[in-house]
């Protein structure tokens, strides 16, 4: 049984890879079926900086440094929103660690519609 059990629109993950500090994050897709899962990254003014998908096969997760997987994000703070496809469950975990070893994970917000 996964630990989310909501099942919401799109997950918002504010992201702050300046000063020392990378964020990274894990995504599990929950469902039974191939997610295709639509992502728009911001910069902290609101101006998209990028809009890509990620492909998960069913009950299978990933899981990245934000910065080395999306060269936008490099050098740059603001949001990443992860949008639930069609008839799909995903869940996200944000996490930040700083240069001198320090890890903590960073609240992800939900959107219901």
């Amino acid at each position: 049984m996964p630990l989310e059990t909501r099942n919401l629109a799109a997950y918002i993950l504010a992201f702050d890879n300046t000063g020392g500090l990378t964020t990274g994050l894990a995504m599990s897709n929950v469902s039974g079926q191939v997610a295709l899962v639509p992502v728009l990254i911001r910069d902290d003014n609101g101006i998209p900086l990028l809009s890509t998908t990620i492909s998960l096969p069913p009950r299978v997760h990933t899981s990245f440094l934000l910065p080395d997987k999306y060269k936008a994000a490099v050098g740059k703070r603001g949001t990443v929103e992860f949008d639930t496809p069609a008839g799909g469950q995903i869940s996200v975990v944000g996490l930040r660690a700083g240069n001198d070893g320090t890890l903590t994970t960073i609240p992800v917000l939900g959107r219901v519609y």
